[in-house]
């Protein structure tokens, strides 16, 4: 028998009104540190899924299975998962993969092995029901492809159906930006502008980006997360019952105020990584000529970075109420401050030491702080679901 029409146009309202997973990011290293391919290098030799692979690897800051110039490894980032457990009705997954570049920039050879058949890259997209990779794009083809692919991916949906676009990214970067094989700089703004779109279409977008500095990507997408959880604290906490009372009102407040700390921690990791970057082409320079005005320029910004950490750590103590759930680890947080604080005040000018570890413990930190920023959404999330 068919089913009435009124009962039809209903389950449709209500599959659509599953919110899509606001879109997330996955990157290779810390917002301050060079990426040795290490993301792609850990998920392949792990098999299986290359995004789900990915996001496991940054969870548990994971590269041991993978060369890098850091003692550690460098250190994977991203933005919150909110997805439900097979949330997504279809998959597609796109590539770009950068190993040439204008004259002057350094080529990027082992990215070419990527997309050679049967390689452990390739067979990472298998699960998916349509994939590409694309060798050495131009800027203005990554920025046509992505919103192509969600197109397609939205017609392939059923009624009421998300979809998760993958989109990954192997080649040079910088600031939390990817660059094409033309020079063009894809940067995180348009990266969430074309995800934003998607979502219009029901298509969640998962960025893996490894690629130098790719962590400095990840806070836009962390907010972009805060985001969708407080309109989810408007609507289930405040207005729990279809009443407001001053009991909803009460524990909304409390959820709000403790994600506006959140995104400032996040921002703050932000501001780090920032000043990061900046340490390190100073360091580059100590490298390449060892001079006094080097290292003054270097320890004037090193000093600036200890009085940036400390002045938060001060506000993270005194200022920041996120209750006593030990589920947040804050615990991790406070101990993050104290190690960093530790490395940076030992720095001595004209001394002989790995300067890769000088920015890595700062890559380090912001992600040890960007985490912390996670578990808070997520918990939050959880609460006003």
């Amino acid at each position: 028998m068919p089913v009435p029409t009124a009962q039809t146009d209903k389950w449709l309202k209500d599959a659509l009104d599953v919110d899509v997973r606001p879109s997330e990011i996955v990157a290779g290293a810390s917002g301050v540190q060079y990426s040795y391919g290490e993301n792609t290098a850990q998920t392949d030799e792990d098999g299986g899924d290359f995004a789900e692979g990915s996001r496991k690897n940054a969870e548990a800051n994971d590269h041991s299975k993978a060369y890098s110039g850091y003692n550690d490894g460098s250190n994977p980032m991203q933005s919150p998962n909110l997805a439900k457990p097979g949330g997504f009705a279809v998959r597609y997954g796109i590539g770009f993969l950068c190993s040439k570049y204008p004259k002057g920039w350094n080529n990027l050879e082992d990215i070419a092995e990527y997309s050679k058949p049967n390689s452990k890259f390739l067979k990472a997209f298998a699960g998916m029901t349509k994939s590409q990779q694309y060798k050495n794009p131009t800027k203005g083809q990554v920025l046509a492809e992505i919103p192509k692919w969600a197109g397609a991916l939205a017609k392939a949906l059923p009624p009421g159906g998300q979809g998760e676009l993958v989109v990954t990214f192997q080649g040079h970067g910088a600031h939390g930006s990817f660059y094409a094989s033309d020079g063009g700089e894809i940067t995180a703004s348009q990266m969430l502008n074309l995800a934003k779109q998607g979502e219009k279409l029901r298509v969640s977008t998962t960025y893996v980006m490894d690629a130098c500095f790719s962590g400095g990507a990840v806070p836009q997408f962390q907010d972009h997360a805060a985001d969708f959880v407080d309109k989810k604290v408007d609507q289930n906490v405040e207005g729990k019952g279809q009443v407001c009372s001053e009991d909803n009102h009460r524990n909304a407040e409390q959820l709000r105020d403790q994600m506006a700390h959140a995104q400032e921690l996040i921002q703050f990791s932000s501001t780090i990584a920032q000043h990061g970057d900046k340490l390190n082409a100073l360091i580059q320079t100590i490298e390449a000529n060892e001079t006094t005005a080097a290292w003054d320029a270097a320890m004037a910004e090193n000093s600036a970075i200890i009085k940036l950490i400390q002045a938060e750590k001060v506000q993270f103590g005194t200022n920041m109420d996120f209750g006593n759930d030990p589920r947040m680890q804050l615990e991790k947080i406070a101990s993050a401050f104290d190690t960093v604080l530790s490395t940076l005040n030992a720095i001595k000018p004209y001394t002989s030491f790995d300067y890769t570890q000088w920015t890595g413990s700062i890559g380090k930190f912001q992600d040890q702080i960007s985490d912390g920023g996670n578990r808070i959404i997520k918990l939050i999330q959880q609460q006003a679901s």
